[in-house]
């Protein structure tokens, strides 16, 4: 009984035509959780949620007229209309199952992935990566999704002429000899901006292979074109933000002129004051000199000129 219940649970969580294609997301995106079967009119509806590690969640019930979320999804479900999931996360990848009045109804596989970032001009091509192992395993397709459109299905291309709106889309001739998967986007345009996603088949089993989040800028002049300035472009044209960039030079190169002269005028100022305190220490260094010699008579200065007044005074008297 065991392993008939083991097999079951593999039955049901990859069998693609019970599931049918899954609801492909990027983390952070609010998904709409549809079945194809819903339930009767008067039906208890429950829907609950099948993760990779084989264990059972109940997402919602349905009673008066409104979902109520079960303990893990409070806060992230609303309560009428269509099941709405707020913010999906990677563990919310895996089977999500419709039961009415307990018994299994509908069944949808939702697949969730971290986007890449790609940057691409208006113009311009880009290249929207992707790998896959695909030696040692029966890929049976690799498709390229964007807002729920195909762009792209390998092998067995789309018809001729359908493009993704407007620009030719490819992949490598050799993808399944190198695993590269990648898309190539002939021309950008600033409607293709959005999530990308890569889905691979295998063994009737999908796996998404990547999510790339293309953002889409304004275009770049051609540098070749034939009325050129010194910089390569037109002369109606700049790069973007050329004018802040020649701003902040011309404020740099007045800030430091400015620190320059700030800086020779402290050394100036510096000098000077170093050169007067030299020739007052000087000075001082000679009147201490001078004030010490003594006469050639062994008197000292004081001494004579005290002397030399008494002399005086006496004569004077005389």
């Amino acid at each position: 009984m065991a392993l008939f219940n083991f097999l079951a649970l593999i039955l049901l969580t990859f069998s693609s035509d019970v599931v049918g294609n899954p609801i492909l997301a990027a983390v952070d995106d609010d998904v709409n959780l549809t079945f194809k079967s819903p339930c009767g009119v008067g039906e208890n509806r429950e829907v609950v949620h099948r993760p990779k590690d084989a264990s059972t969640r109940t997402v919602a019930f349905h009673t008066g007229g409104e979902f109520v979320p079960g303990p893990l999804y409070a806060g992230r479900l609303n309560r009428s209309g269509p099941l709405l999931l707020n913010n999906v996360g990677m563990n919310d990848d895996g089977l999500y199952e419709l039961r009415c009045n307990g018994r299994d109804a509908a069944r949808s596989e939702l697949k969730v992935g971290a986007p890449l970032k790609v940057w691409a001009p208006v113009g311009r091509a880009a290249d929207l990566p992707c790998h896959f192992v695909t030696l040692g395993v029966s890929v049976e397709s690799v498709v390229w999704e964007k807002d729920g459109e195909v762009l792209l299905r390998a092998p067995g291309n789309l018809p001729p002429g359908k493009g993704f709106l407007g620009s030719p889309v490819s992949m490598r001739r050799d993808w399944m000899q190198q695993g590269d998967l990648s898309l190539k986007v002939e021309k950008v345009e600033e409607r293709h901006g959005g999530d990308f996603f890569c889905l691979v088949t295998v063994d009737s089993s999908y796996h998404l292979a990547a999510v790339v989040r293309l953002t889409v800028a304004p275009s770049i002049p051609d540098p070749e074109s034939t009325a050129t300035t010194g910089t390569g472009l037109t002369s109606r044209e700049k790069l973007p933000g050329a004018d802040s960039c020649l701003l902040t030079g011309v404020i740099t190169a007045v800030v430091s002129i400015l620190i320059t002269s700030l800086l020779m005028a402290l050394g100036y100022l510096l000098k000077r004051r170093y050169s007067r305190a030299l020739k007052r220490k000087a000075t001082s260094s000679q009147a201490q000199h001078e004030g010490g010699e003594n006469n050639a008579n062994g008197i000292s200065l004081l001494q004579r000129d005290a002397e030399g007044g008494l002399s005086s005074g006496i004569r004077h008297q005389g």
